[in-house]
């Protein structure tokens, strides 16, 4: 017994270090153990956490795209019932308060598209919101002037034509906004279904793993503490 005793010490490896500086050690080596495994769950859970801000930026530069689709339509219901009062003083205020309001709602929208660049930067919504920026204020400014004349008729001609031509390429704004937003959030819920699946399998594997080297670091320095005396 005596001699077995021995053997098994000698295939322990020696160490200079107290009994104080290897409890340390190994407290610390499991400390290490256990800030590695939280910080792989926590990368995780931040991706989680990114997807769902980049969704609810997206949701929100479509919201702001729809609000602009919906200042033109407003425009043109507007500008029908005003035509009908040929009030040409009521007409140039709200026209100007519509035109103010729509504006605000553009720079609105360039703010909050800044942070759904991937909505932004597409071609076809970024000519498409240029375009009805830069018109729409125009042709309030060009109903305006013509209601101060008293060309009421021209007024309904645009109304049917430009106007509704505007309206036209909000709609398709709007549709071009949604379709982005659509296929982000597919990419995100199938990247949230993977990280989840990997959660699953990191979580367990980082506990037992830090549990099993716990244990054998406690097993070896109780070894090597008990089996010299």
């Amino acid at each position: 017994m005596k001699h077995a005793r021995h053997t098994f010490a000698s295939l322990l490896p020696r160490s200079d270090l107290t009994i104080g500086p290897r409890l340390t050690a190994c407290f610390l080596t499991i400390v290490v153990l256990m800030i590695a495994a939280d910080t792989v769950v926590i990368w995780q859970v931040d991706q989680l956490a990114a997807q769902t801000q980049a969704l609810n930026a997206a949701d929100k530069a479509s919201s702001a795209i729809v609000r602009l689709h919906l200042d033109v339509n407003s425009f043109s219901g507007r500008v029908a019932a005003l035509t009908r009062s040929h009030d040409s003083r009521q007409f140039a205020s709200e026209a100007a308060l519509l035109r103010q309001a729509f504006l605000q709602h553009v720079r609105d929208a360039d703010q909050v598209l800044r942070s759904s660049p991937e909505i932004a930067q597409d071609p076809l919504i970024s000519s498409a919101l240029k375009t009805l920026t830069t018109t729409l204020p125009s042709q309030i400014d060009s109903e305006i002037e013509l209601a101060r004349a008293g060309d009421w008729l021209a007024i309904q001609l645009r109304l049917t034509g430009q106007i509704q031509d505007l309206i036209d390429l909000s709609s398709s704004l709007v549709e071009g906004a949604e379709e982005r937003v659509f296929q982000q959030r597919a990419r995100a819920n199938e990247q949230t279904e993977q990280v989840r699946h990997r959660l699953f399998i990191v979580v367990p594997v980082a506990c037992f793993l830090t549990l099993l080297a716990a244990a054998a670091l406690g097993w070896y320095v109780t070894r090597t503490i008990t089996v010299p005396l």
